[in-house]
């Protein structure tokens, strides 16, 4: 474990964090932060087994088309994230409520270095910190702060994830909840969440919408902005700059792989992915699930 501090003024250091007026001034690290858009999946640490698959598979839908997620790393919901983005090796960081020399939770030690190894494990903490009641909500503004949107999954009224939540709103970053059967204790978190406006959450189609497109497309160098491209109701392509339109052509009425898509237009992976989010939001094309892509 190759751990490092990274102060402001390090490239590294998440921009994003500049939304809080107690921004760390440092971070511990392992692994690598890179400038890929997160998405926070969060939620109780008692999920069932259902929605631990649930959230497996939004992870990994996510990270396969290049979002990277992030969460706290505890047990529950926040180890189906991590763990759904590894599955498909996509990059996925870890927000720590304790420093790195009383890590918490003990069993997920291995999971955390196996996040390290493509994407990061932080702390704000001195690596002496334990884990209290206290250093939880701290890393959760910080795992609110650096996502481009907030979903919480399964959580009570009274629960960590909610605490994000508000969090997240406070500071202006997207928040959406997934339902669940109003009799249960650990959905009324999430219920209530809808119930006071947060986007209803199915899949991550709604996750990718709920997103701040705008900035997700100047972080990936795309040319204009899906805000821009959204508003036109045209059925044909509005404008396309010179690179969504090497996408568009080989598309048509047969679905196509995106693996087949990077190829044909010679293009990298990761601006493919980023070209297709932006259609996909304009309304262009549709996936029909295992990515691949038509015209609408």
């Amino acid at each position: 474990m190759h751990i490092r501090t990274i102060g402001k003024n390090n490239e590294e250091y998440p921009v994003r964090l500049n939304k809080l007026s107690d921004a760390p001034s440092e971070l511990r690290v392992n692994g690598r932060l890179s400038d890929i858009p997160l998405v926070a999946l969060v939620g109780t640490r008692n999920a069932d087994a259902r929605t631990m698959r649930y959230t497996a598979e939004l992870a990994a839908d996510l990270a396969s088309r290049d979002i990277g997620i992030i969460s706290g790393g505890a047990l529950g919901i926040d180890t189906a994230a991590h763990e759904g983005a590894l599955s498909v090796d996509g990059i996925t960081v870890a927000v720590l409520g304790s420093g790195f020399d009383c890590i918490f939770p003990k069993k997920n030690e291995d999971l955390f270095q196996k996040i390290a190894q493509t994407g990061a494990v932080i702390s704000e903490f001195p690596d002496y910190t334990p884990p209290s009641r206290w250093t939880f909500p701290k890393r959760n503004r910080l795992v609110a702060a650096m996502a481009m949107a907030v979903v919480v999954i399964q959580a009570p009224m009274r629960s960590g994830a909610m605490i994000t939540a508000r969090i997240a709103r406070e500071i202006g970053v997207p928040v959406g909840a997934v339902p669940g059967v109003p009799t249960d204790p650990l959905a009324q978190g999430c219920n209530q969440l809808i119930k006071g406006g947060a986007t209803l959450i199915s899949n991550a189609g709604d996750t990718i919408k709920l997103m701040d497109c705008d900035s997700y497309c100047q972080q990936l160098d795309l040319p204009g902005t899906a805000k821009q491209v959204m508003e036109s109701t045209e059925k044909t392509p509005p404008r396309l700059s010179s690179s969504e339109q090497r996408i568009w052509n080989q598309l048509g009425q047969e679905a196509t792989h995106i693996d087949d898509i990077a190829v044909s237009a010679d293009m990298p992976m990761r601006v493919v992915n980023a070209i297709i989010l932006n259609l996909e939001l304009s309304g262009l094309i549709e996936d029909l699930g295992g990515r691949r892509f038509v015209r609408k």
